[in-house]
């Protein structure tokens, strides 16, 4: 039987005992709440952290891929034809460093140009032109208009003896006893241009025109 106090209540130490266990009791689950409510926002900010670092990477491997001095471009936005046919995984990785320990894919229209693992992260797309230049030769005696998008012409005189030539009405190269060889001269692609030739023969005469289109540059990265 439990002794009772002078007062007839029992003992203040077993009560005491009581409320010590209690709090204790409490003061575990408080713990273990808070332990597991850290534990869930430390997951919830690691992913939405992630999608972030991965917008970043593509948003940095895009804006790279179409900078003027990038692997791509001819020109700001402007993608070389020839360039994009020859990318590859090692060459994205070697222009974006950003990109070195992650998965991604680089894709032009339906054209998958370069990948590595298999990306399942943030895409980042783009509007870009596309441009490829072809080469076209031609012998003339006569004078001869050229197509536009042609920035430059390239002249041979080996068949000929022409002391001038003139792009319109400006005299581009000129040699009083004779132009010789080959002569590569710069010309604005949005204009139509006449060339005529002072002298006699056949001059060999080569155009770059470009053709572009439209196309949607597009990267995912993943982890």
């Amino acid at each position: 039987m439990t002794p009772l106090s002078p007062t007839g209540s029992p003992p203040q130490t077993t009560r005491g005992q009581a409320n010590l266990l209690a709090v204790a009791v409490a003061f575990l689950v408080v713990v273990g709440t808070v332990g597991g409510t850290l534990g869930l926002a430390a997951v919830a900010f690691a992913d939405a952290e992630r999608p972030v670092t991965e917008r970043h990477a593509a948003v940095t491997a895009t804006d790279r891929l179409v900078a003027p001095d990038g692997p791509l471009a001819a020109r700001e936005n402007v993608l070389r034809a020839d360039a994009v046919d020859g990318l590859d995984a090692a060459g994205v990785v070697a222009s974006v460093p950003t990109l070195h320990d992650r998965a991604f894919r680089v894709e032009l229209g339906d054209r998958v140009l370069a990948a590595r693992g298999d990306p399942d992260g943030v895409t980042h797309r783009r509007i870009v032109t596309v441009a490829r230049t072809t080469t076209r030769t031609r012998h003339v005696s006569q004078p001869v208009t050229l197509p536009r998008r042609t920035g430059r012409v390239q002249f041979g005189f080996a068949n000929a003896s022409v002391e001038r030539v003139r792009v319109n009405d400006r005299v581009v190269l000129a040699r009083p006893d004779g132009l010789r060889g080959t002569a590569t001269v710069d010309v604005s692609r949005r204009a139509t241009l006449r060339v005529t030739f002072e002298g006699t023969g056949t001059v060999q005469l080569t155009t770059f025109p470009t053709r572009t289109r439209k196309a949607r540059l597009e990267v995912t990265v993943g982890d």
